[in-house]
């Protein structure tokens, strides 16, 4: 998931604000949050993912998070 959003064009990943939608694998349905959290001076914009299993314990989601800056350049 994190690596179609890294390949996505800079100026994709600024609109909408909010993504969110659910796949499933193997059977369980994961929900994903996406979003443009922070813009840097510079340009750099740092985006992050959430992932959330139904059934899985509320307080545990793990995060995606990546840097991508205007010439399609990722850090992390």
């Amino acid at each position: 998931m994190g690596r179609e959003f890294e390949a996505l064009p800079y100026e994709r990943l600024l609109e909408p604000a909010s993504l969110s939608f659910s796949r499933t694998v193997d059977g369980t349905e994961i929900f994903f949050a996406a979003e443009a959290f922070q813009i840097d001076r510079n340009g750099d914009l740092h985006f992050w993912i959430d992932a959330r299993a139904r059934g899985c314990a509320p307080t545990w989601q793990p995060s995606y998070r990546f840097v991508k800056r205007k010439d399609g350049s990722i850090y992390y």
